[in-house]
């Protein structure tokens, strides 16, 4: 994402623009949720405002708006032709509620906007702009974020990337001479090849840490080539990459009003996740500011490159005790399935529910059991917390009576209702992948109800004509085979299972149909 004349060449862009992707974590029903856990009352994601600081081509903005159709949304970026490939998406699609203006952020004003944004993204922007234009951002947070808005803003950090540092600075020596920005990273790629493999064995930390991250640029490389090179380009090898530490960055926002609300990895802030004896030390340490230096150690501890930071008004009172309470306003989903194609739900015994990764939880309580069998039953979709305890007890009741009238069954208790609120929130600060959370959810097909006329939003349609992947409803990037793609254009909620298979032509059978669909389903791509 390009930004202001003063950050990268612009030259770079032209020959090898940054793809822009989706983003789930920067998200208003995402960044809402976090506000929501710490006691504050985020404006309503249906009707809101969103501002987004280095949009490039749209590609996180426009799905949000198509989602969003009540919402409005501004994005601004200096690459024209990523600015004017967005437009041209929005017009096709016929989305008037999004703006992308070809703009420097030292210029941006918004002084003519009726109402201040209540969520502000600058996602790979911050560490690749002067000292000057950082100053900007926050300065644009405080004169425009909305009195209870949230800002979302990604940079690099220290201590990791005075590891890194060494590296880039290498990779740019190396480099300095090339003006052709893909020999460029071919070049600095090889490089990194060729130091870690002749590095001498006395000296063999440091050859690690070459060929650690050469295989990591490599793997961004091959699991999609032009974001990758785009990625070493315009991250690893730009002109200005400046990381700074979180306690730095902390003492820079509030010089602007703006405090520390949290991170997009709420797994990662919490002690209670880390060896007790290690929680324990940690905790003697943070003295000055508990908050701040508790997040600062963590990042020692990790050797931590990256951080995604949520910020608010200083005048916001937050709640830091997280409470199971607040999740009764919020909507849930979980991708895990039970690992019993029987589960147990009346009983206290244990029962495991895992991702297709492996990572997964036990529980033994009966109401949580039979609301995570819920929640996997309706995967993709959502539930708020009290359908979701309706639901639970429903099937706890079908369960201890089969055959005749229900009964009360194990579990239909308040206190049954506390135990499943509080192992719900357990999921969610535990991991970041078996509980998904959100404010306002999006409208995706239920279960079956796709079989007589499968639809597909338009962005994702017109999305698969021109790329291998699509974003979801859950704003994410999905990647697709030819024959996804060529289904997914005709998912336009006007053809049954016969006329989609007309229109498929040969090759397709029945079943290969009712396959891609279920797939198709399972990633959130069909709408209802």
């Amino acid at each position: 994402m390009t930004t202001t004349s003063t950050s990268r060449p612009r030259k770079n862009y032209d020959t090898v623009p940054y793809p822009g992707h989706p983003y789930a974590q920067t998200h208003p029903a995402f960044l809402s949720v976090l506000a929501v856990l710490f006691g504050m009352t985020p404006p309503p994601v249906a009707q809101c405002r969103v501002l987004e600081l280095g949009c490039g081509n749209g590609a996180n903005l426009i799905p949000m708006g198509d989602q969003l159709p009540g919402s409005t949304f501004v994005g601004i970026d200096t690459a024209r032709a990523q600015i004017a490939a967005g437009q041209a998406t929005i017009a096709a699609l016929g989305l008037g509620n999004i703006t992308l203006r070809h703009q420097d952020i030292m210029d941006a004003d918004f002084q003519g906007d009726t109402a201040p944004f209540d969520y502000v993204i600058a996602h790979g922007v911050y560490s690749w702009i002067s000292a000057e234009v950082q100053e900007r951002i926050l300065a644009l947070c405080r004169e425009h974020l909305a009195p209870n808005g949230v800002a979302y803003l990604s940079y690099n950090t220290y201590p990791g990337w005075h590891m890194l540092t060494m590296v880039r600075e290498m990779m740019r020596y190396h480099t300095w001479d090339c003006d052709d920005p893909v020999e460029q990273v071919a070049k600095a790629l090889a490089f990194l090849d060729f130091m870690s493999a002749s590095v001498p064995p006395e000296q063999q930390a440091y050859g690690n840490l070459l060929r650690v991250y050469g295989d990591f640029l490599k793997r961004k490389c091959a699991q999609d080539e032009a974001w990758g090179h785009a990625f070493v380009l315009h991250d690893e090898l730009a002109e200005i990459n400046t990381p700074l530490s979180f306690s730095q960055f902390v003492e820079r926002a509030a010089s602007h009003g703006l405090q520390y609300l949290a991170e997009t990895d709420l797994p990662g802030m919490l002690l209670s996740n880390l060896p007790p004896q290690v929680a324990a030390t940690l905790s003697t340490m943070a003295k000055h500011q508990p908050l701040v230096d508790t997040e600062q150690y963590l990042d020692f501890l990790r050797g931590r490159t990256f951080r995604e930071t949520l910020l608010c008004r200083t005048t916001v009172r937050l709640d830091r005790a997280l409470s199971p309470r607040r999740l009764a306003s919020l909507f849930i989903a979980s991708p895990t399935c039970p690992a019993s194609s029987s589960p147990d739900l009346s009983s206290a015994a244990s029962e495991t529910f895992r991702l297709p990764s492996g990572e997964g939880i036990g529980l033994g309580h009966p109401l949580s059991k039979a609301a995570m069998v819920h929640l996997a039953a309706i995967w993709p979709r959502a539930i708020s917390f009290p359908d979701l305890v309706a639901a639970a007890r429903l099937r706890l009741e079908l369960e201890s009576s089969p055959y005749g009238a229900p009964t009360a069954p194990v579990g239909d208790t308040p206190r049954d209702e506390q135990i499943l609120a509080a192992n719900l929130l357990k999921m969610a600060t535990c991991s970041t992948r078996l509980l998904k959370l959100s404010t306002h959810p999006p409208a995706i097909a239920p279960t079956l109800s796709h079989w007589n006329f499968p639809t597909a939003r338009p962005l994702a349609r017109l999305q698969s004509r021109e790329q291998t992947w699509v974003t979801n409803l859950l704003h994410e990037r999905v990647r697709l085979d030819e024959r996804q793609r060529a289904l997914l254009q005709h998912l336009d909620g006007t053809r049954d299972r016969a006329a989609l298979l007309a229109a498929l032509g040969a090759g397709w059978s029945l079943e290969d149909l009712e396959r891609e669909v279920r797939w198709l389903e399972h990633r959130a791509l069909l709408v209802g």
